[in-house]
């Protein structure tokens, strides 16, 4: 080759020759094509170099005039490469042939090695740094889930002392102002509480720990005890008037009542907040019943102020409301739509809204319950009658209250003490074990966080001193509502959990069932 062209073809990543079609002779070479190929100085053939089926080949490609590309282990480097020939007819001006060679190194099997390794360190890498995030967001969560603990207890030992006293004093005479301010401050106390509530039943759906128990339930009463509760809420005004609908014979089912009752007085409050004027209509329907499973549609239905388009398919989302405006006028977390649908979700049901800005919105909630063949308590008993039997229950009973704060004890100890039962009071676990010791005891209700000793380890103590084996029921009264709060009040041998602020007739309820096994 001339000494430019040699230069510039040596430039070239591929490997480029020219042989006799009719020897194979090389007649000019790369050095690229040289060094691949092992090319010594003299004469060299092409058929030295390459194996016997593919000279074979080139020889018939030749004939046909067609190009011919193949591979072969190279000779003199690397066994892991393997160049690639395309070899082709070229006819000059002066009608001479010649056989073009195109070669270039092909490391595949190496590349792809490397590849693999280059991608195995990336994936482990990430791995790494996922590892890193998950136990970030873990921690964060952790974090979370103790300030919500920590709020929830925070601010329900107050409530509960609050909403305890509202309770002692509407017991007492008063007149129709002082009973006004009274019902001001216990709506405020509940509403509140209602708030906290759904933070907490929001994180609770969240992280799972949420769990249904499905009882024997009337809907229809459940419907008629929302109309009740919310329809008192329309009164003040009369703008705004609440009807419900039921069909009829509606059978019992199973349910989680507490949840169903929850969603339900949910999306009524919502139309409430969002209704200035006009109705609020809620129905039960059961659209059909086959092998002992029934089909129910309930609808929420109100004339209020709507949803407009944009904002109706993120009406679920949690802390979504219609507008940031709409925050500030009529309040709220955001988390109530959400908590109804994922409810109605872990029911097996399903909830949808329709609606029209200025005109109104109407929720769905389509649900799949069993039916219950069980029967209900006789909901008509007197409270005066109910009284009386708890009290009968009661009555000389030996009960210690375990709490560390006085107005705790006082609050529990003034519904108890009209049913003249013998009271202890302790104000931390240490007391609660020396009261023990000295005194016969049916019942302890036990407050978990406490200085000197806690609930849990005097439980623990307790559990170790029983007289007789006679096992003492101990009732968790908490303001604590984490996970791993109600999981320590169970290792350590508490029989239940009671969550502050609580109503006087529920906790009344759970001693005479303890006091009744």
């Amino acid at each position: 080759m001339r000494p430019l062209t040699s230069e510039l073809l040596n430039l070239m990543d591929h490997g480029i020759g020219v042989c006799s079609i009719d020897t194979l002779e090389v007649l000019e070479a790369n050095s690229h094509l040289i060094a691949w190929l092992g090319l010594k100085g003299g004469n060299n053939n092409l058929s030295d170099h390459i194996e016997a089926d593919d000279l074979f080949r080139i020889k018939r490609s030749i004939e046909k005039g067609r190009k011919y590309r193949f591979c072969q282990q190279h000779l003199t480097h690397s066994r892991e490469d393997t160049i690639e020939f395309i070899c082709k007819t070229i006819s000059l001006s002066d009608h001479q042939e010649l056989l073009f060679i195109q070669a270039s190194v092909n490391n595949s099997d190496k590349n792809l090695r490397s590849i693999v390794k280059n991608h195995a360190s990336l994936l482990e890498k990430n791995n790494q740094l996922l590892l890193q995030e998950k136990l970030k967001a873990e921690a964060a969560n952790n974090s979370k889930d103790q300030f919500l603990a920590a709020m929830s207890h925070e601010l329900r030992t107050p409530l509960n002392g609050i909403l305890g006293m509202v309770q002692q004093l509407s017991k007492t005479s008063l007149t129709s102002s002082q009973n006004h301010y009274l019902e001001t401050v216990k709506g405020s106390g509940q509403q509140l509480l209602a708030v906290i509530n759904q933070v907490l039943d929001f994180s609770k759906i969240e992280s799972t720990d949420l769990v249904l128990h499905p009882v024997t339930t009337d809907l229809g009463a459940i419907i008629r005890q929302v109309s009740q509760m919310c329809g008192d809420q329309c009164a003040p005004t009369g703008d705004v008037k609440l009807h419900i609908q039921l069909s009829p014979d509606l059978p019992l089912v199973l349910i989680d009542d507490v949840r169903f009752k929850q969603i339900i007085i949910n999306l009524v409050n919502n139309a409430l907040k969002f209704t200035h004027k006009g109705q609020i209509k809620l129905t039960l329907e059961l659209t059909s019943v086959q092998d002992d499973v029934c089909e129910f549609l309930v609808c929420v239905t109100d004339t209020g102020i709507g949803i407009c388009e944009e904002r109706l398919e993120h009406i679920f989302d949690p802390f979504i409301q219609h507008s940031f405006s709409t925050t500030r006028e009529y309040g709220g977390t955001g988390l109530g739509l959400s908590i109804c649908q994922q409810l109605v979700e872990k029911m097996g049901g399903e909830i949808k809204v329709t609606s029209r800005l200025n005109v109104g919105s109407q929720f769905t909630i389509n649900l799949s319950l069993p039916i219950s063949h069980e029967t209900i308590g006789d909901e008509q008993e007197s409270l005066d009658n109910k009284g009386s039997h708890y009290a009968s229950i009661i009555k000389g009973k030996s009960i210690m209250i375990v709490d560390d704060i006085a107005l705790n004890r006082e609050i529990i100890r003034m519904p108890l003490e009209d049913m003249a039962p013998e009271l202890h009071l302790a104000e931390n676990g240490q007391q609660a074990v020396e009261l023990f010791k000295l005194h016969h005891i049916d019942l302890i209700l036990m407050d978990c966080l406490m200085p000197v000793m806690d609930g849990f380890e005097a439980t623990k103590a307790i559990r170790k001193i029983e007289f007789n084996g006679n096992r003492v029921p101990i009732i968790a009264v908490t303001a604590s509502i984490s996970t791993e709060i109600a999981q320590t009040c169970k290792l350590s041998g508490m029989d239940e959990v009671m969550l502050k602020p609580f109503d006087f007739e529920q906790l009344i309820e759970r001693i005479v069932n303890r006091l009744s096994d």
